[in-house]
């Protein structure tokens, strides 16, 4: 398994090309590849991100975007799952609801999970 935590949208799109390559070429066959991001289709993440001093220069990338990078590099999209729905005290609560909600593009955050065919 590889991971990749809130990275990608600190690199240009030729880095992220490479980097998935290269997560490409170390795991096995049906080896698994996880791409955590921030979500620029929920404003309160863009709002965050924006008032960030270590994310001065992020360019977001959509679930469909991020997808895309990984299917370039010849890996295959097993699931997308978005979260970061709620804030934490309704989280505790309602905990059921963030995971209904996790096809739904607009979470906080997502993750994109992958796999080195094997063939």
């Amino acid at each position: 398994m590889v991971t990749a935590a809130c990275v990608y949208h600190h690199l240009s799109k030729q880095e992220q090309h490479a980097l998935t390559c290269e997560a490409r070429r170390v795991l096995r066959p049906g080896g698994v590849f996880v791409i955590f991001e921030h979500n620029p289709l929920n404003p309160a993440t863009r709002l965050i991100v924006s008032r960030t001093p270590v994310d001065p220069n992020a360019v977001l990338l959509t679930g469909g975007e991020c997808r895309n990078v990984v299917r370039a590099a010849g890996l295959a999209v097993e699931k997308t799952v978005y979260y970061l729905f709620l804030p934490e005290r309704l989280l505790q609560v309602a905990g059921k609801l963030e995971t209904l909600l996790s096809a739904v593009p607009l979470g906080g955050q997502y993750a994109i999970l992958a796999n080195r065919p094997r063939s």
